[in-house]
């Protein structure tokens, strides 16, 4: 009978953990492997073949990679029966990155509206090293292997199907600015779905933009009945707060137009790397990702009225079985004013019957306090400590490393492990229900402090009454078995333990110890009976050796090696100035290949990172140690104008530059605000940020870094100001080609296979650093120009 008993308690911690798996790991359909699906149903395998043709290899603007991309989006569109057409142009994005870019659309015309949907991916890769299969292949191919089997069911739209790839994409959003500036759809464009990537596995998440509410994307989204959803509305509270711009952020704050992003985040550390290819892609994801896909196409291409704007607000979240549940934001009130009264009711009863004492119950929620202190801070500072034991750790910038998972589950089971080990010393069994109470009233508050600051997550109320059926059946009932309680949390498990995997995956394994603290609140409000589980040392002690165990596990594999390499970085600038030229990496600590030619002794980064060129992270130099001057092209200068009215300086010149020239940074020695500034004939427009101020790149700066140019194999960039005479400031350029490897007069090593280019930054490239002072700069006459252009590549440094 004991043996029963301790293995019922046992029961009670796996059914949570299988729960909890289920809610993260079987919320997507499965990837059928066979290619015998119905003509008209989405076939993951063909979507697949497409992801493979289009991630060969990085094709990032400008390559000749990225032209053997477009051509074959062409002929896959022309395969489906459409006429694609490419629209070229030049692109400023609100920050002052910029390029040309060749945006590929299409579309299938309705019979009745112009007004239509618009099916967005990029297919652009990032820069430099990725071949992009996740970001965004995968999202190219979900849409044109969903168009294939929609066209091939024979349906006939009521709303025009426009289809975008964009480019430049992973440098500024400069194909969707395009194609919002410039392209006639546009008037015609009235709802946007756009995929995209953040890593290449898990579930793909549903996030809206819209400028107004978001009643009515919900409601439709529901309707259109997606078989596998993921959505809520507290990560869309977040992510409105972040800094997560896509393409289709440009849409909503350009165009006002509303949209849904679907993009997974799983495997993060595949991200913008060289591990991005298709062997690397999970085929579930891309089967998840075509779920979503064959519903948008069969219920918004008939929907008769696609203006979803609304002024009202809906809470939803996901449930499995049950799917997208939401409601009217004006219930928020209602139903915190409800839950409290019923929670009354139930302490009242229970002291009634001297079940429980309010003594208790502020016991209860002093050691439910502790528990997270102690969970919190243990996970907090233990990961300080795991990064200094593992300083590798931190050269993988978002922070979500190879062996991340593994720290997950290490962390969930050690929070359980402190729960129980602190309920143990701290309360006994007759203690149950007055702790039960005081954690009930604790995700009470957590409820009422997200309806103040964070509407989205309010739905955390139902945790709080779904907590009322086993509070009662302990008041009325007593002696209920601790299995079936549990049931009654089934859909707190569902709706918790997917925040508690997916934090640290999303953001980086800094955030464990918030999975640990929702670890602790979510096993203390599932488990009526923890404290029972308490006596059973075997329990306590399996929790905390399978944590052990997870984090020696990913000790095993916190090494690099050619399955997980380790990231670098490598730089080559010459001063043009000071005919100078130094090394430069960003890495923590030099490797085996950067201490070839890097110095750990010698280093000025201080000096270099006086203007950190520009990358995702903020990242500065290291290291950087003296190198090799050798012969390069440098930039050059031509002024076509220069005028003096009312103390407004009016100044037009030429920046010329060989073919080869990857990018270019340009910045000033002050932060200075022109009173107008053009690229090319183009502007950056304005922008407010998350503190409500309005910005501008070129007239409303806030740094250094003026302008980022990606080059597409021109010779030449043409800038046009005007500014306050007195404040014209001086001009540094950083003009980098992605050929440092390839430099036969520096013969750098090729990596190991261990080891891959640092995603993220600039990386393997030459860079000439140029500052030039505009009143130096002399005129040119237009048939100089061309002389000046043809021999330009003569003119060296030495």
């Amino acid at each position: 009978m004991r043996i029963l008993k301790e293995f019922q308690k046992g029961l009670l911690l796996l059914i949570i953990a299988v729960l909890g798996w289920i809610s993260v790991f079987y919320s997507i359909p499965r990837f059928n492997a066979s290619e015998n699906v119905n003509i008209s149903e989405f076939s993951t395998a063909k979507a697949l073949a497409i992801v493979k043709k289009l991630s060969v290899a990085p094709h990032y603007v400008g390559t000749q990679q990225h032209d053997e991309t477009k051509r074959v989006l062409l002929s896959e569109l022309r395969k489906l029966g459409l006429q694609p057409e490419i629209q070229k142009g030049f692109a400023i994005s609100k920050t002052g990155s910029c390029t040309y870019v060749q945006n590929i659309v299409a579309k299938i015309e309705s019979t009745t509206s112009d007004d239509g949907i618009l099916l967005l991916s990029h297919y652009d890769s990032a820069v430099h090293s990725s071949p992009g299969a996740s970001d965004a292949a995968s999202g190219v191919a979900t849409i044109l292997e969903g168009l294939r089997a929609y066209l091939a069911s024979g349906s006939k739209p009521l709303n025009t199907i426009y289809i975008c790839f964009s480019d430049g994409e992973e440098v500024g959003l400069l194909g969707a600015k395009l194609f919002t500036k410039e392209h006639p759809w546009l008037k015609n464009v009235k709802l946007v779905f756009n995929f995209e990537a953040r890593g290449s596995g898990g579930g793909s998440f549903m996030l809206v933009e819209t400028n107004q509410k978001n009643k009515n994307l919900i409601t439709h989204f529901s309707k259109a009945k997606i078989p596998y959803p993921i959505a809520n509305s507290l990560a869309y509270s977040v992510y409105k707060m972040l800094p997560n711009d896509t393409d289709l952020t440009v849409f909503r704050e350009d165009s006002n137009i509303n949209g849904y992003n679907f993009a997974f985040i799983d495997d993060h550390y595949d991200y913008h790397t060289a591990k991005d290819t298709w062997q690397n892609l999970n085929t579930s994801t891309l089967a998840h990702q075509g779920s979503y896909v064959t519903s948008i196409l069969s219920y918004f291409s008939q929907l008769p009225n696609l203006n979803l704007t609304s002024d009202k607000d809906v809470i939803y979240f996901d449930l499995p079985v049950f799917g997208l549940i939401y409601y009217p934001a004006t219930l928020i009130v209602p139903l915190l004013v409800t839950t409290a009264l019923l929670l009354i009711l139930c302490i009242l009863l229970a002291k009634r019957q001297n079940l429980i004492s309010f003594r208790k119950i502020l016991y209860g929620i002093g050691i439910l306090l502790l528990s997270i202190l102690v969970v919190g801070s243990t996970l907090y500072f233990g990961w300080k400590l795991i990064t200094i034991l593992y300083p590798n750790y931190l050269e993988i910038q978002h922070g979500f490393t190879y062996n991340g998972h593994w720290y997950i589950y290490s962390a969930i089971s050690l929070s359980a492990f402190v729960i129980l080990m602190i309920l143990r010393y701290t309360l006994s069994k007759k203690d149950q229900l007055s702790f039960y109470v005081s954690v009930s009233i604790f995700w009470f508050f957590i409820a009422i402090i997200t309806a103040i600051y964070l509407e989205g997550a309010t739905y955390f109320i139902w945790i709080v009454i779904l907590s009322l059926i086993p509070m009662s059946l302990l008041i009325f009932k007593k002696e209920s078995h601790p299995v079936i309680l549990v049931l009654f949390s089934i859909p707190t498990i569902f709706i918790i333990a997917p925040f508690i995997y997916r934090l640290p995956v999303a953001l980086g394994l800094q955030m464990l110890f918030i999975s640990g603290i929702l670890t602790v609140l979510l096993l203390c409000i599932s488990i009526p009976s923890l404290i029972h589980l308490t006596n059973s040392r075997w329990i306590i002690s399996v929790s905390g050796l399978v944590s052990l165990g997870f984090l020696i596990t990913a000790h095993v594999q916190s090494g690099f090696s050619e399955e997980h390499p380790k990231p670098n970085s490598l730089l080559h600038i010459t001063n043009v100035n000071t005919q100078q030229s130094v090394w430069a990496t960003y890495d923590i600590k030099p490797d085996e290949w950067t201490s070839s030619v890097i110095s750990k002794e010698s280093s000025n980064a201080d000096e270099y990172n006086e203007n950190t060129i520009e990358n995702k992270y903020g990242k500065q130099f290291s290291y950087v140690t003296p190198a090799p001057l050798i012969s390069q092209t440098p930039l050059q200068f031509i002024k076509l104008m220069d005028s003096l009215k009312n103390s407004i300086r009016h100044i037009k010149y030429k920046v010329i530059f060989p073919t080869t020239m990857n990018r270019l940074d340009i910045y000033t020695d002050t932060i200075v605000n022109f009173k107008s500034l053009r690229i090319n004939q183009k502007t950056a427009d304005n922008f407010t940020y998350r503190n409500r101020k309005m910005y501008n790149a070129f007239t409303k700066r806030w740094s250094r870094n003026l302008a980022t140019y990606y080059n597409t194999g021109t010779s030449e960039l043409q800038i046009d100001l005007t500014i306050k005479k007195e404040e014209l400031p001086k001009f540094t350029f950083y003009a980098s080609t992605y050929n440092l490897l390839d430099n036969k007069q520096l013969n750098i090593p090729k990596r190991s296979s261990q080891m891959m280019t640092k995603p993220f930054l600039l990386n393997d490239a030459m860079v000439i650093m140029q500052t030039v002072d505009l009143d130096t700069i002399s005129f040119i006459k237009p048939e100089e120009d061309i002389i000046l252009k043809n021999s330009n590549a003569d003119n060296l440094i030495n």
